[in-house]
Parts: structure tokens; C-alpha cells; sequence
């Protein structure tokens, strides 16, 4: 069997549009609608709103994979009735991105910008 050299795709995808990464790996299923997708990719995040506001989207992440793209429109103080950890927090609203971004970045691997250790549930990207 040979063995082949590859240079793996998912250390040359490179994000370049100002972004935030969202982990969601406790709420994901695989049989989510798209409004659960958005609504657990969406809320609540305890996020520097001055950050935030320079941030244009939203990559929902999986284990490392993007599972929808989100163009944020705005953010919001989180609901505090809803969830008393909801205090302090925010929320994006935003649509799914257009199809020239989403399609760059959709089940796409965004591993190699988590270093190993880092728990982080969101990550910055150009902002």
C-alpha cells in the first residue's frame, strides 16, 4: 500500500470575513430544524457587544464541522426570564447567510482554529 502525503483541506480552509465561531456540540442533534439550529446557534453569549458589533457572521460549529452560516443583523440583550443564566448575556439575529459565503464555509472543517485545550465556546475571526 502506498503511502500518500496529503496536505489536509481543512488546514488551508481560512475564513475571511469577520466572524464568530459558535460551538454547539452540547445542543446539537442531528434531526434539528433549522429555526432549533439557529435558535441554539443564536443565544445567549456573554459577548463584548463592542466585538460583537464587528463581527458580520455567525458559523455554527459541530465537532469541529460548520453546520449553518448565519449573517448577523443585530444583537440583543438575552431574554433574563427565560434562563437566569440568560443575565448579562446576548443574542444575534440574523438570517442564513447568502449562498456565496455560506457554501464557502458549510460542512467545512474549522478544527485547526481551536487549539487542543481551548474550551471556548466562541471564537472571534477577523473582528
Amino acid at each position: 500500500m502506498r503511502n500518500l502525503n496529503l496536505t489536509s483541506k481543512e488546514d488551508s480552509l481560512e475564513i475571511t470575513e469577520p466572524s464568530m465561531l459558535i460551538r454547539i456540540n452540547e445542543l446539537f442533534r442531528d434531526d434539528m430544524s433549522a429555526e432549533e439550529l439557529y435558535n441554539a446557534t443564536r443565544s445567549s453569549w456573554r459577548v463584548s457587544l463592542n466585538r460583537a458589533n464587528n463581527v458580520e457572521y455567525a458559523l455554527s460549529v459541530y465537532k469541529g464541522i460548520v453546520r449553518e452560516v448565519y449573517l448577523i443583523t443585530a444583537w440583543q440583550e438575552a431574554d433574563p426570564t427565560a434562563h437566569e443564566k440568560n443575565n448579562g448575556r446576548f443574542e444575534f439575529i440574523g438570517n442564513i447567510a447568502e449562498d456565496t459565503v455560506r457554501n464557502k464555509y458549510k460542512l467545512k472543517s474549522v478544527k485547526h482554529y481551536f487549539k487542543k485545550g481551548n474550551m471556548a465556546p466562541f471564537m472571534y475571526i477577523n473582528s
